[in-house]
């Protein structure tokens, strides 16, 4: 009985490692190849009409 709480807290913490890591990857790739903003993008494939 007492080894579903150790289990819970270390699958918790697994996972949380796991989000973590994600996260720092994705900003690494950021970093490495940014993208194009919402705006930009907009701006980029439907230029403004001068009326």
């Amino acid at each position: 009985m007492w080894l579903l709480p150790i289990a819970v807290v270390l699958w918790l913490s697994m996972s949380s490692m796991a989000v973590l890591l994600g996260a720092e990857l994705n900003a690494e790739i950021e970093k490495m190849w940014p993208t194009i903003g919402r705006g930009e993008q907009e701006a980029a494939v439907a230029p403004q009409s001068s009326d």
